[in-house]
């Protein structure tokens, strides 16, 4: 039977599952399969054998990143795993281990190099879709640092949203990843102005003049006119970074400003070097009775000459 019809099936009867984007994840990697396979898959190609190609064509001749096969690797086990608990498909628990998973140093910007993106924003003289971008930039990035909100719930953040007499910007639980709460965060006096200004101008959906997918290309464009680094770890979610690095430094609790249920989720978002180096353990002083080799051949020199 074909994987992909097995997996409507899945998402069908997980009621964990409420983002499209999670879905596509799960279909990226089933397309992803039948690339090496140069077929669609089915249940028989559900084997150790077969898995540890794919892993290993992934790995060296697609050049994917440790980080991504690791997730490609995860989504394609829990499928598997679901398929191997209804006996009527045949197909046996998964006796594979993950690739191994690379972890990369979270970093952010300092506040020197974001002072340096938000001034690049406030000069920007290009447009993002139909806003100009020295109005759309200031208003996306004051809401962006200030909530420490996620992309796709900023993308689809509408006017009403905003409360400009409180300071205030809610965002719907429907709009969030997890779809499980409410979230309403303060603004500054400065990010109301830039916000209403854009609203001025596009009164719907006020963040969201392009497709989301298609954000990042001048995300890249304002962070090279910036000149900072433009790769991937330095796109949207390091903006959510910066955030919770800047409230732990400044003595908030960086967990309830993410809305994180897990305080290991948030420590891998701050970052260490701006947190400064652990202090040192104490140890006895060994160096303080011992006399220089300098010292006793200054005296040795002195009893001669005596």
């Amino acid at each position: 039977m074909k994987l992909t019809e097995l997996l409507k099936k899945y998402v069908e009867t997980n009621t964990r599952i409420q983002s499209k984007g999670t879905v596509q994840r799960y279909e990226a990697t089933l397309i992803a399969l039948g690339k090496y396979l140069e077929r669609e898959p089915t249940t028989e190609d559900l084997n150790s054998d077969t898995y540890a190609r794919w892993v290993i064509w992934r790995r060296d001749v697609c050049g994917v990143a440790p980080t991504t096969l690791h997730g490609e690797a995860q989504k394609l086990l829990v499928i598997w795993r679901w398929i191997a608990r209804r006996p009527e498909y045949g197909v046996r628990e998964p006796e594979v281990q993950l690739p191994r998973k690379f972890e990369p140093e979270n970093t952010t910007w300092v506040e020197d190099g974001y002072s340096k993106l938000e001034k690049a924003g406030r000069e920007c003289d290009w447009f993002v879709g139909s806003i100009p971008g020295k109005i759309y930039w200031p208003a996306f990035l004051g809401v962006a640092v200030e909530s420490g909100e996620r992309l796709g719930a900023l993308h689809k953040l509408e006017a009403h949203h905003f409360d400009f007499t409180r300071l205030e910007v809610k965002f719907p639980a429907e709009n969030r990843k997890g779809k499980t709460r409410d979230l309403t965060k303060q603004i500054s006096l400065q990010t109301a102005i830039d916000v209403q200004a854009l609203i001025a101008m596009r009164p719907i959906r006020p963040f969201a003049p392009l497709l989301q997918a298609s954000m990042y290309h001048p995300y890249r464009r304002l962070l090279c006119d910036a000149g900072l680094p433009a790769g991937r770890s330095r796109l949207y979610h390091c903006l959510r970074r910066y955030h919770a690095t800047q409230v732990h430094l400044r003595g908030g609790n960086a967990q309830r400003s993410l809305d994180h249920s897990d305080a290991k989720t948030t420590a891998r978002y701050l970052d260490q070097r701006q947190l400064g180096p652990e202090p040192m353990p104490n140890r006895p002083n060994f160096l303080a009775p011992r006399r220089t080799l300098l010292a006793r051949l200054s005296r040795l020199r002195f009893w001669r000459a005596g």
